[in-house]
């Protein structure tokens, strides 16, 4: 038998258990250090196919040649119509036989925690949230739901009960709904992670959280976390805390006041976090949440 190609390779040229850890692509001998296709824009639309049609050399492809098989990382594994992505979002289906109400909001983290990463197509097309015969769609319907309202800009989908077409307030209620940080604020900050020495995974989580809780109305969490971000940033602004960013950082007029209004809030913060129990209710709410301009002015400023 002749030189088996791949993809216009040799065999030869592959190492066994090198291969992308998104789509599966396997890599040639050169590649051999690499984790991920060099590639993103491929790689995605890899991700995208059924994995019976990612082409020869998939290591999950049930079309692949028998003579490439052994050079895979893992046992060949026929591939059951639909079973995989079935099997994938069955979390998501108990979750929400178990819901209870006529509505609920999940973000996106909240969904990739039930069923793993969702593809790309769930944050760039609104067809991959139709309530139609694809396997999420199944699981969501077979719940007894459907998707109400999805904003993928800002991460999250709200389910409804019933049929689609059914009565719902979902629609209304997201018209009003809004990132309290704005999503190209969060976008701009994520582009700059890794190109100096700070590493903000830890405020994009806290960006994330402070999102998902102000749209839920969590008023007491959305104190903590902006109290938690004003304190987690001020080496990017060059200062040691943030009473320094505000005093010596070189602010706008208009955005001075802004900044000292978020210093006065940390006292309304840390009267969420630390004042005890007592006889007298605690009338601190959603409401007293500093406006989205200043959080986003000093996130801004934040990304040069």
């Amino acid at each position: 038998m002749g030189t088996l190609l791949v993809m216009g390779y040799s065999r030869e040229e592959f190492i066994p258990g090198a291969y992308c850890r998104d789509c599966g692509w396997p890599f040639k001998s050169s590649q051999r250090n690499n984790k991920r296709c060099q590639v993103p824009d491929a790689c995605k639309r890899r991700q995208e196919l059924p994995l019976d049609q990612r082409g020869y050399g998939c290591r999950y492809n049930d079309r692949v040649h028998p003579e490439w098989r052994p050079q895979l990382n893992q046992p060949h594994q026929p591939r059951q119509a639909g079973g995989d992505d079935t099997e994938k979002y069955e979390p998501l289906r108990s979750y929400l036989v178990g819901c209870a109400g006529d509505e609920e909001l999940m973000t996106f983290g909240e969904m990739e925690r039930l069923v793993g990463p969702l593809p790309y197509s769930a944050r760039e097309y609104r067809a991959w949230w139709g309530n139609d015969n694809k396997s999420q769609a199944l699981a969501w319907r077979a719940a007894g739901w459907h998707v109400a309202s999805v904003d993928q800009a800002s991460g999250w989908v709200v389910f409804a009960r019933g049929a689609k077409g059914g009565t719902s307030k979902a629609g209304q209620r997201t018209e009003t709904l809004r990132p309290y940080v704005d999503v190209q604020v969060i976008a701009t900050i994520k582009a700059q992670d890794s190109l100096d020495r700070f590493d903000r995974s830890k405020l994009l989580r806290l960006l994330d959280e402070l999102n998902d809780n102000h749209i839920r109305g969590n008023g007491y969490a959305v104190h903590a976390l902006l109290r938690a971000v004003l304190d987690h940033i001020p080496p990017l602004l060059g200062c040691a805390d943030f009473t320094a960013a505000v005093n010596n950082y070189r602010w706008s007029r208009t955005d001075r006041a802004y900044m000292r209004k978020l210093l006065d809030f940390k006292l309304q913060a840390d009267d969420v976090l630390h004042r005890q129990i007592s006889s007298k209710a605690d009338l601190l709410s959603l409401d007293d949440v500093p406006p989205r301009t200043w959080v986003n002015r000093l996130l801004q400023e934040c990304t040069g």
